[in-house]
């Protein structure tokens, strides 16, 4: 097998073998030119997933559901040992990330919520402080191997928190034999399943003992074995060559609260005094952080402000149908953590250093802590979805997807100087439109709206939130940055091409060269005199007024009509912002 695979003779070989096809197949939507073969700890993930599923699961094992949880742990690992050396590179991984992270989320709302819930709350923590203290990747690796053979097979909650204890005393004594367990990370591995156990003076047998208690709990199947043997050779010589690190908790900056308020009289001013401190509440509420430390994550975030546009959406959008606002408030914040989520993974793909007037999440803390971060809200927004209507859910589901979609685009197109406005139109569609579409529907959602009113909220939604983008792509060449909250240029140091580059390129004959131009933050005051002098930003300006009379169309047979004047002056201010 060695031979055929590129495999070497691993500790953990011998659980690869009987599921070798099914792995090798999962791998090829994984690997480009590389051999993933030749990176450490490949198959082993797909190897627990699959004998989790089909030897403990209810249900028979669905090939394109195991597939895809293969696939993403996979990827995953390649990522974790594999570090590019090129932007283009780099883009090109994370293209891939994106697509599984994806393809995971689909497949997680065509299974049953209840146990993806309880899943996810177990792996993340949602009972225990997992945020707490550091614990070895390879600790939550094997944990989401575990995981995601529960949520395929259907596997139940006793056996899979022995499944969990089994792997977590396994990782720790591959940790112990690499020379990589310490007291502290001992503790924050079985604090995350809920034990307690002193750190003994010999963790690597005692580590194996208590794997093989585990085990023993677990009913006999035809994979116990296969187990039995992986805490046996546990303590071979094997070592990766680069073992990622471990989860670090850290503690984000107190900071003051920099909401934003809306200064503007009318419906709109009005409507934001008397709802925003029930919006903040839930938005407060939400990721129920019990540890300090994604409590402070969730806090800085929060903290640093925003306007709230999208719970204004939808609770103005409930007002527009006729409705209480107040029933549409907890979605709304749902909402909004999704968005908060996906701006911490921009940030960090953009290296953007500041958002909102202060330093990004990733660099008051660090990029790894952040992305855990990122993934935990994307699961209590998951969880969330539990408790909502089913077609909410379904909205909710197809929003998350069009965020990833968009976020694969425009990395799909970093710093190609072949983007069309098409091409323009459907990432920001996906990464902004979509989102607005999903606050307005959920809004006549939550207050049980007609269809044919859902579907005007949502086409409201569509065309503000494009409208909305725009202006923002605009004003991240001529806007300024003590009233931005960020530094402009984000999208040229990225390399993004967006429509004022678009534009500009068009209405100078195609003088202005992008290639010369993508990345070189220092062109920038060169290319605002260019933008000024070919009419950019009244072109950019004139686009997204189109847009903002699209909006208002959707919304003339509403019922509600002071809601609908909220929606109205709130999506006009998307367009007439300095922000």
């Amino acid at each position: 097998m060695g031979v055929r695979t590129g495999l070497p003779d691993r500790w953990y070989v011998h659980l690869v073998h009987p599921v070798l096809g099914t792995i090798a197949a999962a791998l090829t939507d994984v690997a480009d030119d590389d051999n993933p073969w030749s990176v450490p700890r490949t198959g082993l993930g797909g190897a627990i997933a699959v004998h989790v599923a089909r030897a403990f699961g209810r249900r028979r094992w669905h090939k394109r559901a195991g597939r895809s949880a293969i696939a993403a742990l996979e990827a995953y690992n390649q990522r974790a040992h594999v570090h590019p050396g090129s932007v283009r590179e780099r883009s090109r991984l994370l293209r891939a990330d994106l697509r599984w992270l994806d393809v995971v989320c689909k497949q997680l709302a065509d299974h049953d919520g209840a146990l993806v819930s309880r899943t996810l709350g177990r792996m993340l923590g949602l009972d225990v402080d997992l945020g707490e203290a550091a614990i070895p990747e390879s600790v939550l690796f094997m944990r989401a191997a575990v995981a995601a053979g529960v949520i395929v097979g259907d596997v139940d909650d006793a056996t899979h928190a022995a499944l969990d204890q089994y792997v977590t005393w396994l990782a720790l004594a591959r940790e112990t034999r690499a020379d990589a367990l310490d007291k502290d990370l001992w503790d924050g591995a079985l604090g995350a399943i809920g034990l307690r156990t002193a750190f003994p003076e010999d963790p690597l047998t005692a580590a194996q003992h208590e794997a093989d208690l585990a085990l023993a709990a677990l009913p006999t199947t035809a994979a116990s074995s296969l187990f039995k043997l992986a805490i046996d050779r546990s303590a071979t010589d094997e070592q990766a060559a680069h073992r990622p690190p471990a989860w670090l908790p850290e503690l984000a900056p107190i900071t003051s609260s920099g909401l934003t308020g809306f200064r503007v009289n009318g419906a709109l001013g009005h409507f934001w005094e008397s709802w925003r401190e029930p919006i903040e509440f839930s938005m407060a509420r939400f990721p129920g952080a019990t540890s300090a430390s994604l409590r402070r994550a969730a806090e800085y975030i929060q903290r640093r402000g925003g306007k709230r546009v999208r719970p204004l959406v939808a609770a103005a959008a409930a007002a527009a149908c006729g409705a209480q606002p107040d029933r549409a408030i907890y979605a709304g914040a749902a909402i909004e953590w999704l968005h908060q989520s996906s701006l911490l993974l921009d940030d960090i793909i953009d290296e953007a250093p500041m958002r909102r007037g202060g330093q990004t999440l990733h660099l008051a803390t660090s990029q790894r802590f952040t992305t855990g971060i990122a993934a935990i809200l994307l699961a209590r927004v998951h969880n969330s979805l539990h408790a909502m209507h089913p077609e909410i859910r379904k909205r909710m589901s197809q929003a998350t997807s069009a965020l990833f979609a968009g976020e694969r685009l425009e990395l799909l197109h970093t710093a190609d100087v072949n983007l069309t406005i098409t091409d323009y139109y459907r990432i920001i569609n996906n990464k902004t439109a979509e989102l607005f579409s999903c606050a307005a529907a959920v809004g006549g959602l939550c207050v049980q709206a007609a269809p044919r009113r859902v579907k005007a909220l949502a086409d409201f939604g569509r065309e503000a939130g494009l409208a909305f983008q725009i202006v923002d792509d605009l004003l991240d060449y001529i806007g300024d940055e003590q009233t931005l909250g960020k530094t402009p240029g984000t999208d040229l140091r990225a390399s993004k091409v967006t429509l004022p580059l678009l534009l500009l390129h068009s209405e100078s004959g195609g003088s202005v060269d992008l290639g010369d131009i993508l990345g070189k933050v220092e062109a920038l005051p060169e290319l605002v005199g260019m933008m000024h002098r070919h009419d950019v930003p009244a072109r950019c300006t004139a686009r997204a007024r189109k847009h903002l009379a699209s909006a208002h169309g959707a919304l003339e047979r509403l019922p509600g009509r002071d809601g609908v004047k909220v929606l109205e002056e709130l999506s006009t201010l998307f367009v007439d912002r300095q922000r």
